[in-house]
């Protein structure tokens, strides 16, 4: 069995990178390979008040990334040590998330290029994310070297639209378009378990904004229906409130849930993959485009809200707008194919070195 080393935010503290990891390693799996995840962490900022309240969320992840995901290397703390002693694997793979974006992974910004290991194993880069629509460094050394390891790779897949430009534009190289490795797979019914109507409304809201949490109180009070926030560090009066919900938690009440609002491109897929209705918000402007790319995919780009105020009424009727998801399944289905194709032909056109032993 052929082995695939894949470098993504597997320990990040977000219900989005935890999915699309599991989700690409489950992919990877079922076509046979086995998967090792490359141990390559990026810290994440935290006061000591907030480092005390995510002990707890801290252990849920754990609890799943030990029951769900496949072996981990070594952990890698610097370049030096991973060229040194790079993964064993037929395979090396990056994706997905912002896992191109400099200004995240920073000084290990070359190892999520993979840049390490022999020059004879194949490298795929599979729906990777810029996280901006703009190239976001000036500094033209760095940018010149990252476009040096990107020549090495054998296919280059990215998740937004803006991200074959900035591939053609930046690294001279051409991409193709893929899904998220979230919505490579049909549902995730070994997470949820067997789902039952909630009859509420879950919010599921990464950008700070105190005008979004009174729109949605006014939005509980209007339908009469419960509203569940998932993902919220502290409680907002009136609403339903667990924190930190599991990772299986999550997705079930998503799966369950009249209506979804939220900001989070995952608490959208999530959607889209149980048909529930949802309204998508604008958090960060300048990370929109992964959203966008995905709803003109799918015809849905009605169910993006752009506008800078809170309509309640207008919002409501967006959300009682029925979505024809048989014709969404159908372009789903189509969209699927395409990037199972590509993952399997990156892997399929050459047979990889044998790892050493």
């Amino acid at each position: 069995m052929q082995k695939v080393a894949l470098i993504t935010f597997h320990r990040a503290l977000n219900y989005g990178a935890a999915l699309q990891t599991y989700a690409t390693c489950k992919i990877l799996r079922d076509m046979g390979y086995e998967v090792e995840l490359i141990d390559v962490r990026i810290a994440e900022r935290q006061n000591l008040i907030r480092r005390i309240a995510t002990l707890l969320k801290k252990w849920r992840f754990a609890r799943f990334r030990k029951r769900y995901y496949p072996k981990q290397t070594v952990r890698y703390h610097t370049m030096t040590e991973i060229r040194n002693n790079p993964p064993r694997a037929d395979y090396y793979m990056v994706g997905s998330d912002q896992t191109w974006n400099p200004l995240i992974t920073g000084e290990m910004a070359e190892a999520f290029f993979l840049d390490f290991g022999k020059q004879e194993i194949p490298r795929v880069a599979l729906s990777v994310s810029f996280g901006n629509d703009e190239w976001p460094l000036s500094d033209k050394r760095v940018t010149t070297r990252l476009s040096k390891c990107v020549e090495r790779f054998e296919a280059v897949s990215v998740r937004e639209r803006s991200g074959l430009r900035i591939c053609r534009d930046v690294f001279h190289r051409e991409a193709v378009n893929t899904l998220d490795p979230t919505l490579l797979n049909v549902g995730y019914g070994e997470l949820s378990g067997p789902l039952r109507p909630q009859g509420n409304i879950v919010s599921y809201r990464i950008a700070p904004d105190d005008g979004y949490y009174r729109f949605a109180a006014r939005l509980r009070e209007k339908t009469g229906k419960p509203l569940l926030l998932l993902g919220a560090l502290k409680p907002v009066k009136g609403h339903r409130y667990v924190y930190p919900q599991r990772i299986e938690r999550w997705v079930r009440a998503i799966a369950e849930a009249d209506l979804v609002i939220t900001d989070s491109f995952h608490g959208m897929v999530f959607s889209i993959l149980y048909e529930r209705p949802f309204v998508v918000f604008i958090g960060n402007p300048k990370r929109i485009g992964r959203i966008r790319t995905l709803l003109q995919h799918l015809g849905l780009e009605n169910r993006l809200w752009t506008e800078s105020e809170y309509d309640l009424e207008r919002i409501i009727e967006l959300g009682n707008t029925p979505i024809d998801y048989s014709r969404v399944k159908a372009k789903l289905q189509s969209l699927r194919s395409a990037s199972l194709l590509f993952l399997q032909d990156s892997l399929n056109r050459t047979k990889g070195l044998e790892p050493e032993r």
